[in-house]
């Protein structure tokens, strides 16, 4: 669980924050990641997909499909470009 006002990691138990000293409201968390306010039976932050009590979340077959194409896109890009550089110097 994370402090609301100053995002500090705080532990079970904590009434208030060790930082900051605010006042430990126990029904929202901050997410760690993008500081989005969150309900604290949430387990995965509905903003940025990350997991509230901070293990990662794992990219599932769409996520992961998904990044495959990015690389391999973004390689192509790379290719071509290198391609046409390779042609314009040998003119």
């Amino acid at each position: 669980m994370y402090c609301l006002n100053c995002g500090k990691e705080l532990t079970d138990g904590d009434v208030f924050c060790s930082s900051c000293g605010t006042k430990i409201n126990e029904e929202k968390v901050i997410c760690p990641d993008c500081g989005k306010k969150v309900d604290i039976d949430e387990e995965i932050c509905p903003r940025c997909g990350s997991r509230i009590d901070g293990q990662q979340v794992k990219l599932g077959c769409a996520g992961a499909f998904a990044y495959v194409i990015i690389v391999m896109g973004a390689l192509f890009f790379v290719g071509l470009f290198v391609f046409m550089m390779v042609g314009l110097l040998s003119v």
